[in-house]
C-alpha cells in the first residue's frame, strides 16, 4: 500500500533546563538586554552633557551680560570724577 505514517516532529522540542541550546539562548538574550541597556544609558549621558553644556553656556551669557553691565557703572562713576590737568 503505501509507506507507513511517520509522526511530524514538533516545532519546539521540550529541551532540559541545562541543555546547551537554552543556555545559549538564555546567554544571546542575556546580552541583548546587557547592549539595550548600555545603549540606553549612553543616551542618557549624552543627554545629561547637552544640557551641561547649554547649561554653561547659559551662565557664562549672564556672567558677561553682568560684567558688561558693570564696566558700563564704572565708566559711568568714572566719568563723574575725572578731573582735567592742565
Amino acid at each position: 500500500m503505501g509507506e507507513p505514517l511517520s509522526p511530524e516532529p514538533s516545532p519546539s522540542p521540550i529541551r532540559a533546563p541545562s541543555h546547551p541550546a537554552n543556555e545559549l539562548e538564555a546567554l544571546q538574550q542575556a546580552l541583548a538586554h546587557s547592549q539595550r541597556q548600555v545603549k540606553t544609558l549612553q543616551s542618557s549621558l549624552t543627554r545629561e552633557k547637552q544640557k551641561r553644556v547649554k547649561g554653561a553656556a547659559i551662565v557664562n551669557e549672564d556672567i558677561d551680560e553682568e560684567v558688561c553691565l558693570l564696566d558700563a557703572a564704572i565708566s559711568e562713576d568714572d566719568a563723574d570724577t575725572l578731573i582735567f590737568v592742565g
